[in-house]
């Protein structure tokens, strides 16, 4: 619900601001975004996916500013861990996924722009409201005790910073094919706790594959 309610007001305040954009000179553009994610921590998570809209507003033919907002899910690498010493038996199983919520601004460059093709630039940040959906499961048995605990894993909210370069084809006057790569890297790695146990710090550093469209109004 969270995501979406920053995606409508995303483009609600792209749609809305066009006109004075235009009265600004600045030209908008809107950009809506599947991406991939390649998890850097691969031992925790698997692959992710997630899209995002942002609207661009051009201060020149070769700068610009956009806001930027989506959702993503990272799977979870299900993990079995076992544990056996002398007195103490531990089994464990982690599963689930973990969902995303980004939301910043970036700083765009086009250095090849053409009436066919154009070349963007783009560094940010996005702030990161995690939901996580990570279950732990563990049985722990010692002599005369044993101990069952399943609770989702607290995942406390991060920040990082974006670098992605696209390349816009021009399908209509109005109308762009735009695809990519970048990397995602942490600014600030989120607290993972559970049962308030500390299990150190959430990395979303990942390499990122898009393709979209692009709307110019």
């Amino acid at each position: 619900m969270k995501t979406l309610a920053l995606l409508l007001a995303v483009l609600l305040a792209s749609v809305s601001s066009t006109r004075a954009a235009d009265i600004r000179g600045l030209t908008p553009e809107l950009v809506g975004l599947g991406t991939l994610y390649v998890p850097a921590d691969d031992d925790t998570y698997d692959l992710g996916a997630g899209m995002e809209i942002q609207a661009r507003f051009w201060i020149t033919p070769y700068l610009g500013l956009a806001l930027a907002a989506g959702g993503a899910d990272y799977a979870i690498d299900e993990q079995d861990i076992r544990i056996r010493e002398q007195n103490l038996a531990v089994d464990a199983n982690l599963d689930g996924d973990v969902g995303l919520s980004p939301v910043g601004v970036s700083l765009l460059l086009r250095p090849l722009r053409t009436p066919r093709v154009a070349l963007t630039l783009e560094g940010g940040v996005r702030y990161v409201s995690v939901d996580s959906n990570a279950e732990i499961e563990l049985v722990s048995q010692e002599p005369g005790l044993r101990t069952y605990v399943k609770d989702t894993v607290d995942i406390e909210d991060g920040i990082v910073a974006v670098a992605v370069a696209t390349l816009e084809v021009t399908l209509a006057n109005q109308v762009s094919l735009i695809g990519g790569a970048g990397y995602q890297f942490d600014l600030q790695k989120g607290d993972v706790e559970f049962v308030d146990l500390d299990l150190g710090k959430n990395e979303l550093e990942a390499v990122l594959v898009q393709a979209g469209l692009l709307i110019r109004f």
